[in-house]
Formats: structure tokens, C-alpha cells, sequence
């Protein structure tokens, strides 16, 4: 298992934890952690949520406190004096992640590459069967779905920002002949989202030196005027309506399949677009060309019989 701690929110949506993790894994003021949040307690009722959502936090001022995302906290009603129970499971610095690696039987440490979850055709259950956490469902059902549309596919992936540093994508695909790519957001998330998140992938994408041709966002659903939101800023947004599971997955594939199957002519436009114009020069050239001949032809043959 990933490093767990349980740690007490304080004032201004911070989360503190002792020093002793970050000496443990090398934890820096300055680098970046992904989490996922287990559970929300509080002393009078006890386990009050389980949200099991993964995010990134910054440690801009302190390597043993973050903030916790505003829209999480709105979402699940957490206060000051909850406790939060999360695991830690990559440190990113400027230079990239180090996953947190944890013991096992043998002495040995294991992570696992989120780029080889599935080794076999994708689309069943039994086929995402033990992936966790729950976060990284998701962005493999997306990724496997781009590879079915013949992209190369990234997952959990490091790419340059505009300014310094990196930032990590969910998924990144690409297809190289015709100089196309996309970026998948993905939010297994037990509740919609709102325009503060929308806000945050528009920020995150903007930021990216080399910026894709198509944004895709994969949420349970949106809140308030969080689609239109989407929509606006450039994002194609696909709901799935529920969290992603081992035990929906295949459903959960079908249905992002289908929806990215409707806008397979925008996965490509550069070249597509392309021949589509070209096609239709073409069809005019042909029809015209017909007609020249069509009136030749008559003249050809009355020339004959003189």
C-alpha cells in the first residue's frame, strides 16, 4: 500500500502531516503530490465521507502542509477540525515524479506502470479487474478508447509547461501522421463537478507548451453551469454518470466509445478536413470536364459526316 496519513484540517482548508513523511520520501517545499482521499472523519460522528478521489497539491510554502481543492471541499462539505485519511502515491518535482513505493512479502518494493494495466484487448470487466486506485480506472478506460481510434496513447504523463517545470496529464494521445493530439482530463469523482474545476483544466491546459488540438473532460457530470463552461473553453465533455469501477468498466468503456465515436471526423480535422475540400474540388472539376466533353462530342460528329 501507498504511504497512508491521517492528518486534522485547519484554518484556510490546509492539511498538515508530520515531518517524519516527508523525510521518509524526500518531500520538498516546492514539490507537488498526487493523493487520494479515503475518508472525512470528524470526533462527534465519525467517518462522516469516502470520497476515494485522486488530485494533485502543490507545496509551495511548507513540504509537510497543502490546500485542499476548493471544489472537493464544497463537494464534501468538509469544515476545520475534520480529520482527512489519504494516501500519498507520487511525489513530482521539477524534474518529474518518483512513485511512493511500499513493501511487500518478499522484501522487495513494487508500483505499478499505469501505462501497461491492460495487456489484452480492452472492454471487459475482468480486464480492469485490480486497478487502483479507482482514479486510474478511468483514465485507462479513456486512453484504451483513444488507442481503439488508432492513437498513441500516454498515461500519467509529464509534458513541458510554457514557463518552467512539467505537469502531469491524465492521458495524452497522438497521431503523428497527421500532427494531431488530445488531452483527457479524467474525474472519477463520486459527485458532478463544478465551473471551479472547469476553471482549473482550462488553467492547466493553457499553461502546456505544446497545446493539443482536441480537450476531452470525463466526469460523472456537471453541476450548474459547468458544461456550458466546458463547452466554451474549447473541452469536449463526456458524463458517465456514475463512478468508474472494476465492476462497470466494460459499460463505462462502451459509453465513452460511443460518445468519441460520434466526433471521430474532429479526432483527426487537419487531414480530413483537407481531404474533404479536396474531394469536393475534385467532384466540381469532374462535373465540369463532363460537360466539356458532353458538348464536344456533337460537334465531333458532325464534322465527320461533311
Amino acid at each position: 500500500m501507498p504511504e497512508m496519513v491521517k492528518s486534522k484540517v485547519i484554518s484556510g482548508q490546509k492539511v498538515e502531516y508530520a515531518d517524519g513523511v516527508c523525510e521518509k520520501h524526500n518531500i520538498e517545499q516546492g514539490d507537488s503530490l498526487r493523493i487520494t482521499v479515503h475518508e472525512v472523519t470528524s470526533k462527534s460522528i465519525g467517518v462522516r465521507d469516502q470520497p476515494e478521489e485522486s488530485f494533485i497539491v502543490d507545496l509551495p510554502f511548507n513540504a509537510n502542509s497543502f490546500r485542499l481543492p476548493d471544489e472537493f471541499w464544497d463537494l464534501h462539505n468538509i469544515s476545520d477540525g475534520n480529520y482527512v485519511l489519504f494516501s500519498i502515491t507520487e511525489v513530482i518535482k521539477s524534474d518529474g515524479a518518483r512513485p511512493v513505493r511500499s513493501p511487500v512479502s518478499d522484501g522487495t518494493t513494487q508500483t505499478r506502470s499505469p501505462t501497461s494495466i491492460l495487456e489484452s484487448d480492452p472492454g471487459t470487466v475482468a480486464e480492469y479487474e485490480g486497478v487502483e486506485p479507482q482514479q486510474e480506472i478511468l483514465e485507462q478506460i479513456t486512453a484504451d478508447v483513444l488507442k481503439s481510434l488508432g492513437y498513441e496513447v500516454e498515461v500519467n504523463v509529464y509534458k513541458e509547461n510554457r514557463g518552467t517545470g512539467k505537469s502531469e496529464l491524465d492521458v495524452w494521445a497522438e497521431k503523428p501522421s497527421v500532427n494531431f493530439s488530445v488531452y483527457a482530463s479524467c474525474k472519477n469523482w463520486s459527485k458532478s463537478i463544478g465551473r471551479p474545476t472547469v476553471d482549473e483544466e482550462v488553467g492547466r491546459v493553457e499553461n502546456l507548451r505544446a497545446l493539443p488540438q482536441l480537450r476531452i473532460l470525463v466526469v460523472k457530470g456537471f453541476r450548474g453551469n459547468g458544461r456550458e463552461s466546458a463547452r466554451a473553453n474549447g473541452f469536449l465533455p463526456i458524463e458517465i454518470g456514475e463512478k468508474a469501477t472494476k465492476n462497470n468498466a466494460g459499460e463505462i468503456y462502451e459509453l465513452i466509445h460511443e460518445q468519441m465515436s460520434r466526433v471521430s471526423l474532429t479526432l483527426a480535422p487537419p487531414k480530413i478536413e483537407s481531404l474533404a475540400q479536396r474531394t469536393g474540388e475534385l467532384s466540381e472539376e469532374l462535373a465540369l470536364l463532363s460537360n466539356e466533353i458532353g458538348n464536344l462530342k456533337p460537334q465531333k460528329e458532325v464534322q465527320h459526316d461533311h
